[in-house]
């Protein structure tokens, strides 16, 4: 039997392998390879035979795990030649891109043919000489995905045709290959920035100059305007363009942007009224309108709690409200919402999953089409056993009772179930049409009880038969006994005769 060995590098018992891993100067993205060299051996540690093998390599994260979790990479490589018992091959090349990150430790293990059983120790994979000098301390090189490093220095040149600074600095490319802006630095504690092969923007630590640009400082602004820090605003503002903060927003005021609002974000509105016919009402919120009117907004209902208004009725409310839990303090949130729902006989709100919409459930045949009868197999949710759970991240108190959609799923019971409309995940069960199946089970029970009814009573016509055949018998029977007693005598005295009249007879025959 030949085992797979890796040569010795001394006398000692370790055991090696040869890591070549080959890097481009190319600075464009290339396919990952990493060159292994090493030498089967037989358990003799004589060279094995010259010849082609079949070797499997994988990548470990751990000298000696064995789960998928600790696998990075796995390759098998089919005839690889062997001289003297050493061979090369190249990973990464044979169909199998190299899916390792390289961006943690990693052992290499090696299996030969169909064996899945590694020689251990793993060999682990050590960096180059020169290539610590690229990792550094925290730097991190990934076979695929971003450079991360701690800190840089940048050492560029000038922009596109000579026109940017001589100094230290960083051009920036657009997709078009144009790179006549960059980031430079001029001198100790100076940051330029350039656009257009043009200088528009010099920090210092004394000062900053802003080169051929308009800004326009004010509450006013005619164009658009970008914050990338916090905003306060302590009067009004009025932006005629796109507004976008990128930090938090304060304003104490009115505010007034007559296109989009983009706030990445904290935006704290500190007042806002409501106004109705003239009429102000306090209200810590947001006043919207087309018409002057200002009657519909978005308003603050109190601790937790937000308000939608339209047309000065109250529509929505979502709330953080305060409830009870044994005499403990607990918060639960929900939606609550007005003028959909009038009374007990109104028809009930439900959740359009297509549509993301709230609708008012309306059963009536003239609202579809495509109508056809379902022929399910109803008796399947008789399979179905409901369950006691707590919800993750809710406390252990909170017991609820229900059902687990996978199982309704993995039974055939799809029509009752919700899926990611994207993933096609199983998301819960449709518990508002489990009754129509629970119906039609009903149903069928309710047909195979009225049979068994008429099959009882002919069951009980036909007893009722045979009792009377039986009680006919038994009144036959009886005027049998009555005859059998009244013959019995007189067969008796018959019998008495015959044997005296055989007696007789033959004492005539001897006489």
């Amino acid at each position: 039997m030949k085992n797979l060995l890796y040569v010795a590098q001394s006398l000692a018992k370790s055991f090696i392998v040869v890591i070549l891993v080959a890097f481009s100067a190319s600075m464009y993205a290339q396919q990952a390879s990493l060159t292994v060299q090493g030498v089967l051996t037989k358990a003799d540690g004589t060279a094995v035979e010259d010849d082609v093998y079949t070797l499997t390599f994988r990548l470990w994260n751990h000298p000696d795990a064995t789960g998928a979790g600790n696998k990075k990479h796995e390759e098998t490589i089919n005839n690889v030649e062997t001289v003297g018992g050493v061979y090369t091959v190249i990973m990464g090349v044979n169909g199998t891109p190299l899916a390792a990150g390289f961006d943690e430790v990693y052992y290499l293990g090696v299996s030969m043919n169909t064996s899945t059983v590694e020689l251990l120790p793993r060999p682990r994979l050590t960096h180059a000489p020169y290539a610590l000098g690229i990792k550094g301390q925290n730097n991190t090189f990934p076979n695929t995905g971003p450079v991360i490093g701690d800190a840089f220095r940048a050492k560029g040149g000038p922009a596109t045709g000579g026109l940017g600074p001589t100094a230290n600095g960083f051009s920036f490319q657009s997709p078009s290959g144009n790179d006549s802006g960059g980031m430079f630095s001029e001198g100790d504690n100076n940051i330029e920035f350039w656009a257009g092969a043009s200088k528009r923007v010099k920090l210092t630590n004394t000062q900053n100059d802003i080169y051929g640009q308009t800004v326009n400082f004010g509450p006013f602004i005619s164009n658009d305007l970008t914050v990338n820090g916090n905003s306060q605003v302590n009067g009004s503002q009025t932006v005629t363009q796109n507004q976008t903060v990128n930090g938090a927003s304060t304003i104490s005021g009115g505010q007034t942007v007559n296109s989009g609002l983009t706030v990445n974000g904290d935006q704290h509105i500190n007042s806002g009224n409501l106004f109705v016919n003239g009429k102000v009402i306090s209200l810590n919120g947001y006043s919207f309108s087309n018409d002057g009117a200002y009657d519909s907004g978005l308003y603050s209902g109190g601790d937790g709690i937000v308000r939608i208004y339209s047309n000065v009725d109250r529509v929505a409310e979502f709330g953080h409200y305060q409830a009870y839990d044994n005499g403990t303090d607990q918060k639960t949130s929900s939606i609550r919402f007005w003028g959909i729902q009038k009374g007990p006989n109104s028809p009930q709100v439900e959740w359009d999953q297509n549509t993301g919409e709230l609708q008012v459930d309306n059963s009536s045949r003239k609202h579809k089409r495509n109508i056809q009868d379902l022929t399910d197999d109803y008796r399947l949710i008789l399979k179905v056993q409901p369950k006691l759970y707590n919800r993750i991240g809710y406390p252990d108190s909170l017991v609820e009772l229900g059902y687990i959609a996978k199982e309704f799923d993995s039974i055939g019971l799809t029509r009752l179930v919700f899926y990611d409309r994207g993933t096609g995940e199983v998301i819960g069960v449709n518990y508002d049409k489990v009754s129509i199946y629970l119906t039609e089970v009903v149903k069928d029970h309710e047909a195979e009880l009225k049979k068994t009814r008429v099959e009882i009573a002919a069951l009980k016509a036909e007893v009722a038969a045979l009792q009377s055949a039986n009680a006919g018998l038994r009144s036959d029977n009886s005027l049998l006994q009555k005859q059998q007693a009244s013959f019995s005598p007189q067969l008796e005295a018959l019998t008495k005769r015959m044997n005296a009249l055989e007696s007789n007879g033959a004492q005539h025959e001897r006489k």
